[in-house]
């Protein structure tokens, strides 16, 4: 399927996500994000509920998200769905700024759709 937008890049859908969260002594999380995207010179958001907690495994470091909940969102087109889903990614070295860190890793939606996933800070 073909969405004409100017949310996608070299095929990779690109949305901003504002998060918003409270960490505590032991490293678990809860908090919010929104997504937002422009599809068809239209902008579009979802506000959803979050929790989880920081981990590390070895030399490697990440979140675990084991579920979102849709709290309010802007009725998409036809072909996109809001819903819930889990995440699992990890903290990397952002090669294309040097200094800087990336999260990467993978979502799950609760219908079975999964989808790589790198989450980049804005400058």
């Amino acid at each position: 399927m073909t969405i004409p937008t100017t949310t996608t890049q070299e095929g990779q859908w690109v949305s901003q996500l504002d998060l918003a969260f409270l960490l505590d002594a032991e490293f678990n999380f809860t908090g919010t994000w929104i997504e937002r995207f422009n599809l068809d010179d239209r902008d579009y958001s979802a506000k959803f509920e979050m929790s989880g907690w920081c981990w590390s495994r070895g030399d490697q470091v990440g979140v675990a998200i084991p579920l979102t909940r849709l709290i309010s969102a802007d009725t998409p087109p036809r072909q996109i769905t809001w819903g819930p889903s889990s995440s699992e990614l990890t903290f990397a070295m952002d090669r294309d700024r040097p200094g800087r860190y990336i999260l990467h890793g993978k979502s799950t939606g609760d219908d079975g759709a999964a989808w790589k996933v790198v989450v980049k800070d804005l400058d």
